[in-house]
């Protein structure tokens, strides 16, 4: 039998499905026999394809309201209300839009979004102080970055793709101190990378590629000594590879690439021991591929096409072609 929420969660919840537009999904309880070996079977698998959309509550009598998740095939519409603050035990937030494909050229498939989620993105969330997931990729949220995001103590993945959000963002020390995962891509637009970064120390994967993004990659990068996966890019990135990255020895994936790069690629990236693959192409970036690289024996794709490097593709590609050349090492 399904769980049901309290009898004061319930009323919130269902103020939700009237905003959000959740057809077709029960408003509160579980999907299927609320058995704990369910649970850890089903409702778990947020990045595959599953029926597990709906409001999930607690076990137990008081039917606290634990999740909110609906994405995959759901066509959400309307705004996240600021009265998610009253769900004080919520845990994971997953409402995402899901892309298409739109007719375009047989290369380069245009993407489009549906309608999604719109308006801003409420500073309540600040309140939920159990949530070790924000998941609201593929929306049409516009203002600021909420700040008061950024003092949730168990927040593991915040992921903000492809939204409309701007301005710049600043963390300090002693925030975010269990975030694993920011996902800012073609997001935060005319904005920076966000200053104080170097305070998420639990950071392991920082994926900004797609941003409007000015400036450089700033030193204190280096102090991310977790991070496996750094994405950056776009026309708008400038200056320098700074020789800090070289500090982060975890990493596996280094994607730069269409970052208005110039210089040389510094020799301290041949400390990355631990690269599989490596993207530089279409930048400005010159010179030759550090001696120190063949410390790199993990390093499965070099990708230096577009630009004047030694060993690379050389000449810019990008604007002929959108074939990424590869020089790819065995």
């Amino acid at each position: 039998m399904p769980r049901p929420c309290s009898t004061s969660q319930r009323a919130a919840t269902d103020g939700y499905s009237r905003t959000i537009f959740l057809s077709e999904f029960p408003i509160c309880g579980w999907h299927g026999e609320a058995t704990e070996e369910w649970l850890d079977e089903t409702n778990m698998s947020f990045n595959q394809i599953t029926e597990n959309n709906g409001i999930f509550c607690s076990f137990g009598t008081n039917g606290r309201v634990r999740k909110l998740v609906f994405s995959v095939y759901n066509n959400l519409q309307g705004t996240l209300m600021r009265e998610i603050g009253f769900f004080s035990d919520l845990e994971t937030i997953e409402l995402r839009s899901v892309a298409q494909l739109a007719p375009g050229n047989s290369l380069v498939p245009r993407i489009s979004f549906p309608p999604g989620l719109r308006g801003t993105i409420p500073t309540e969330l600040g309140l939920l102080k159990k949530l070790t997931r924000i998941h609201v990729s593929f929306n049409g949220f516009t203002g600021q970055f909420p700040t008061e995001i950024s003092s949730l103590p168990a927040l593991e993945r915040l992921e903000l793709a492809y939204s409309k959000l701007s301005g710049n963002v600043t963390f300090h020390e002693g925030d975010l101190p269990s975030l694993t995962t920011l996902d800012l891509r073609a997001t935060l637009w005319d904005s920076t990378i966000p200053e104080g970064i170097g305070y998420l120390t639990a950071l392991e994967d920082l994926l900004l590629t797609k941003t409007r993004m000015v400036g450089s990659i700033p030193t204190e990068i280096g102090q991310l000594s977790m991070l496996t996966r750094f994405v950056w890019g776009g026309a708008y990135s400038t200056g320098t590879i700074p020789t800090e990255l070289g500090k982060l020895t975890k990493l596996t994936r280094l994607d730069l690439v269409y970052a208005n790069l110039g210089g040389t690629i510094p020799s301290e990236l041949g400390n990355l021991v631990g690269l599989t693959h490596l993207g530089l192409a279409c930048t400005s970036l010159d010179g030759t591929i550090p001696d120190e690289f063949q410390s790199l024996t993990g390093l499965k794709t070099l990708d230096v096409s577009g630009t004047q490097l030694s060993g690379g593709v050389i000449g810019n590609m990008c604007a002929t072609s959108t074939i990424a050349f590869q020089k790819t090492l065995v």
